[in-house]
């Protein structure tokens, strides 16, 4: 989509905002903001030879903003911070200036986005990603086959979460592993038939005429033929021969090219041997390896008894209606009335005229080469799960540049893969299919019962654990180890794992504010955590079971007391003042320090004497270049404040028996020493945070990235949770009832 000819029209439409306050703001604009960013800025960022690409100085009046949010919230940042103009520049704003200029673009971008009309671009066709694909296959055939730990990692994209569809591709690897599971799938699914099959000497090959009877052999010649698996079992393979002559006939049995066994045939008669044989199409060769020759009569396959397994047994029942062996009067006629409903619950909408047609094309042909009746359906269902239908969210395309709403049942899909990352339950296609579900009402009210549901559970672990991305601690990041299993055990980094979903979670079903992810006098914790934690009263726990768990004192609070919070930003074994200062700028407030230029050196661990530095000499050393200051100026000083929390989020007083470094000092002002304080400062720019959290949900909501055009549901989603407590709940409700979910338009038409 072209985000400039989008964002040119939401310009046109802030031209028409109050007519004096247009005024007024046109006026500061031309004397005030941009004479001051000219002095300062325009050295590297000259609209016709910028430096470094960072274009926002050709701006002409206040509604050109609107084309460029991001560039224009990043210069009121950077001018609060200090970030900018570079720190080796003589020439600097004031801090009267940096105030001043920063408070209006930032009051000017907000109250401009809450005006702007609403942007809903088409959302690009995706596939499900793994998660998602488990979740569909357990709700729609009722098993759950773990595929989700199996297929290989999704990368993040957009806003950082694994359902973005830009990132979604389906290489011809990825899809060969598509086509193995629903294998697997329609096998725990559906009760095959033990299996017994005979073969006629005229099923050999090479073919022989006047074979109707017996298929001569003669010595060193071979037989053969292909036979179906349809289940891993043992298989008794029964052969049925007699020497063409007095001497005896030997046969060289031979499975899949592999001799298995010798069998001789001292006169008429039948001999069998049995092995394990996996799913599939399998060649059997008798080849005649004595010194006689001899005629073949018969083989027989016969399946050995296999293993009961209740729950296939039950999930066969569920999913067709008919339990294990029974077959229809009239069986094709059955899969088309059962491809009615299951292909519309597969593809998540009402099925289209002939569509069923090509899967009952592979029912016949399943019939065609014999095989059982289940079979046939498992074809049919394959098909299905590998068609791209089922494996994508497709939604028709719109039709013009104005908002138009998605149907009912795509509208269900997006609701549904939101919260609980599966497919529609059968509420939600009822009110689709009764064309009610786009109703403000009514949606609030499915918000309201699916985050309710246990479903939703997997809605606050895979966005908490991709936001902060604390979803790996234990293994990719702060691995369990030996040298500290006695504190630090995987029991432990699950529970610490743990704690931050249920902390969400809390807020969801409570719709507590969401600032409390900021600073809360509560946790979450079960025996392993509050043991690692170091707490007292240890038999307050019951074993691994979680409990909501009030603090005695102010040393822990909200995302930045949590163990996996502290442990993902640490070296492995050391903190790093630099990584936690990061973290919080970049997840928590959404605004990424830029990356150290290459040629910036290591920090030095030792002094000119040979002694080691600690952390705070180190970075001391480093911020005396004014080019590495700039960041860690804003950066380190956050670090400093969570310094009693050691690699894996302990508390601690002391660094190798030397005192700690807890103090701090932002760019803007603020002081502070210590966790408590920091959460405190931390909360003064909740509005940030807010925002922040808005276009996180907003992204994994949606499944893409965002561009300018979308500050504007931003703005009205933190307003409307301003006005109402931050409420949890009331955020996921208002991105439900918010344009581009309920919406799509076209891009406008590219320029010639």
């Amino acid at each position: 989509m072209s985000n400039v000819k989008t964002m040119g029209c939401i310009a046109l439409c802030l031209v028409a905002l109050v007519p004096l306050a247009g005024q007024e703001e046109e006026r500061y604009f031309k004397d005030k903001v941009i004479p001051t960013l000219d002095k300062y800025c325009f050295d590297c960022h000259d609209p016709e030879d910028s430096k470094g690409d960072v274009l926002f100085l050709d701006a002409e009046k206040p509604s050109d903003l609107a084309n460029a949010f991001k560039a224009w919230n990043s210069v009121s940042f950077q001018l609060q911070h200090r970030t900018m103009p570079p720190a080796k520049r003589k020439l600097q704003p004031t801090a009267e200036e940096r105030r001043e200029l920063a408070e209006w673009i930032t009051k000017y971008l907000r109250g401009a986005m809450a005006e702007a009309p609403p942007f809903a671009p088409e959302i690009t066709a995706r596939r499900l990603n793994r998660l998602e694909f488990d979740n569909t296959v357990r709700e729609l055939m009722g098993v759950s086959l773990g595929f989700s730990e199996t297929f290989p990692l999704e990368g993040g994209g957009g806003e950082g979460f694994d359902n973005n569809g830009e990132t979604l591709y389906l290489p011809a690897m990825l899809m060969e592993r598509f086509v193995e599971a629903s294998q697997q799938i329609v096998d725990a699914s559906i009760v095959s038939p033990m299996l017994r099959k005979s073969y006629e000497p005229k099923d050999f090959s090479p073919k022989l005429k006047n074979a109707d009877e017996a298929y001569l052999l003669p010595q060193g010649k071979e037989a053969s033929l292909l036979f179906p698996v349809y289940v891993q079992s043992t298989y008794e393979i029964i052969v049925r021969a007699v020497p063409d002559g007095k001497a005896p006939f030997h046969l060289a049995a031979k499975i899949d090219g592999v001799r298995i066994k010798e069998l001789v045939f001292q006169k008429g008669g039948k001999v069998s041997f049995e092995l394990q044989l996996t799913r599939g199409t399998h060649l059997v060769a008798l080849q005649s390896s004595g010194e006689g020759a001899g005629r073949l009569l018969s083989l027989k396959v016969k399946e050995q008894a296999r293993p009961d397994y209740p729950e296939q047994a039950r999930s066969h029942a569920r999913l067709l209606g008919l339990k294990p062996g029974q077959i229809p009067q009239n069986p094709r006629r059955w899969t088309a009335s059962f491809l009615e409903s299951f292909l519309a619950k597969a593809y998540r909408r009402p099925t289209r005229e002939g569509e069923a047609d090509r899967f009952l094309a592979l029912y016949d042909r399943a019939a065609g080469r014999g095989d059982p009746f289940e079979e046939r359906l498992k074809l049919v269902i394959k098909g299905i799960l590998v068609s791209p239908d089922f494996m994508f969210r497709l939604e028709t395309p719109a039709k013009a540049e104005k908002l138009e709403p998605v149907t009912d049942y795509e509208l269900a899909s997006r609701l549904s893969y939101f919260l609980w990352s599966g497919m529609p339950d059968d509420e939600l296609f009822a009110l689709a299919r009764e064309g009610r579900l786009n109703n403000d009402e009514t949606l609030s009210q499915q918000v309201d019962r699916m985050l309710k549901d246990p479903r939703a559970k997997v809605f606050s672990k895979t966005f908490i654990g991709q936001w902060l991305g604390t979803k790996d601690i234990g293994g990719r990041v702060a691995p369990t180890d030996n040298a500290i299993q006695n504190v630090y055990s995987p029991l432990v980094a699950a529970a610490m794992r743990r704690e931050c979903v249920l902390f969400y979670d809390h807020l969801l079903q409570d719709n507590r504010s969401v600032l409390e992810l900021l600073d809360s006098n509560y946790t979450f914790a079960n025996r392993h955590l509050a043991k690692f934690y170091g707490w007292k009263k240890l038999d307050r726990f019951a074993g691994d079971k979680f409990r909501k768990v009030a603090f005695e004192n102010n040393r822990r609070g909200g995302l930045l007391g949590m163990g996996a919070v502290l442990a993902f930003t640490s070296h492995r074994r050391k903190t790093s003042p630099v990584l936690r200062g990061a973290w919080v700028f970049d997840t928590l407030f959404g605004t990424p320090v830029p990356p150290p230029p290459a040629d910036v050196p290591p920090l030095r661990q030792k002094n000119k004497e040979g002694k080691e530095l600690s952390v705070l000499q180190m970075l001391e050393l480093h911020r005396a270049d004014p080019t590495c200051a700039t960041c860690h100026n804003l950066i380190d000083p956050i670090g400093f404040g969570l310094e009693n929390f050691d690699f894996l989020g302990r508390w601690r007083e002391k660094d190798k028996g030397k005192p700690l470094h807890l103090k701090g000092t932002l760019p803007t002002g603020e002081s502070f020493e210590g966790p408590a304080e920091l959460r405190k400062v931390l909360l003064q720019s909740g509005d940030v945070f807010l925002r922040n959290l808005v276009r996180k949900t907003l992204g994994y909501a949606l499944g893409r990235g965002l561009s300018d055009g979308d500050e504007s549901t931003v703005e009205r989603v933190a307003r409307q949770l301003e006005a109402s407590g931050h409420g949890a709940r009331d955020l996921v409700r208002a991105i439900v009832l918010s344009a581009p979910f309920r919406n799509k338009q076209r891009a406008p038409a590219s320029s010639p």
